[in-house]
Formats: structure tokens, sequence, C-alpha cells
């Protein structure tokens, strides 16, 4: 699998934890903090460690930002920050720009000047894990906006010996499944055979609406 080119502005407690989970999958990370405290701290990571004011153009230009797959701006404290920072990434043609977000308003705004994802980590966070709770075969939850969310959930034992095409899981479920891994794989395979059986050891990668989500209660019955 190629290396994704990802940088995080911002190095407080979110952007350092996501600096140090993409390092730990091999990807390629920059992070960018103007506190000496902050770049002290990541110290020991394997990732690209730059001390600069990332709101400022020159410094991104410098960092040849552009190139990045996907530049997370991990800061929200400072509105002004966020929003001088996002329209610096936007001029020099940043691809792909996720936002940390404080609250709902500063989410509205950042996504009018362009941003293409925004992430309020501790509201995101409380609703995983209330419906990890209640969800038993629920794994890892990924909010991707307000409304869809990328999960992992086992096999059911109903659906274990069929195949995907036989099941009908989006017809039946609004389930869209992006990727299945097997007993030992350390990855999703996103090239899914619809005629291959699954196992009640396998894990799927589904794409689900939140309504849906919460209409479905069969994920609980494992």
């Amino acid at each position: 699998m190629k290396k994704k080119k990802i940088a995080v502005l911002g190095l407080g407690v979110f952007g350092s934890s996501i600096v140090k989970t993409l390092t730990e999958y091999g990807q390629e990370v920059l992070g960018v903090d103007i506190s000496e405290n902050a770049i002290s701290k990541m110290s020991e990571s394997s990732a690209t460690i730059v001390c600069g004011d990332f709101t400022q153009i020159n410094l991104l230009e410098k960092l040849n930002i552009a190139s990045y797959d996907t530049v997370i701006v991990a800061e929200s404290s400072n509105l002004e920050t966020s929003l001088l920072t996002l329209t610096s990434l936007k001029r020099l043609g940043t691809k792909h720009v996720i936002c940390k977000a404080k609250n709902s308003e500063q989410k509205e705004m950042l996504l009018k000047l362009g941003a293409d994802l925004t992430i309020k980590p501790e509201t995101d966070m409380a609703v995983r894990l209330a419906q990890s709770l209640f969800n038993k075969s629920l794994g890892d939850m990924i909010a991707l906006d307000d409304d869809y969310s990328l999960i992992d959930i086992s096999v059911l034992h109903d659906w274990a010996e069929h195949s995907i095409k036989q099941l009908h899981l989006r017809q039946m479920y609004d389930l869209n499944i992006i990727g299945i891994r097997h007993p030992g794989d350390h990855a999703y395979n996103m090239q899914i055979n619809p005629d291959e059986l699954l196992s009640v050891h396998d894990r799927l990668l589904v794409l689900i609406h939140k309504d849906k989500l919460k209409k479905y209660n069969f994920l609980e019955k494992q």
C-alpha cells in the first residue's frame, strides 16, 4: 500500500496523538507547532517535526504543504488561527484539509471557508463511546461528518457461510461494505470479492448513515 503524506498543524494532545498513530501505521507524517515545549515532547517521534508558525503562508510554502495528501489543522482554541491557516492552505492549493472545530458555530465557519471535513473530538468520542456500549459487535468508528460514519463490525452468525452478494446488505440494511479483514490480516482488503463466503471471524469496514445505525439494532444481537 502506498504511503500517504499527511501534515498535522498543531501538536497539542489531539495533534500529537494523530501524529503518533499515523507514524505507527507507517505513513509519512509532518508535524508543525510554534511551541518549543510541544516540539520537545515529540523528540522521539519518527515523524518530521518542525517548529514554526503555521499561520504564516511563507512557512507553509517552504514546507511544500500543497504536496501533502491531507493536512489536519489540529488547533481549535483560537478561531482566528484556524481560519487564517485554512485560508492559506486553500490559497496554496492543498488537496484535502481536515479542521478541528471547538463547537458547531466554528465548524460551520470552517466548512464555509473550504474545509473538506471538520472534527469535534470530544463530541465524536462521546457518541462513539455511547454507541459502542449498546452495540456489542461494533469496533472502531470514525464519524466522517454529521450524517455518515465508517465503522468496523463483526460478521453476524446469520451472515456466516454466505457471500456478500447473497446477503444483499446494502438493500436490507443500507450498509455499504468498504473493506474486509480476515483473521491474521493487518489491514482491510478493499478489493472485495462479492462471491467470497464470509466467516464469523471476519471484520467488515462499512459506511452507514447515523439514522440507520440507530434503526438497525441487529448489531447488538451477537
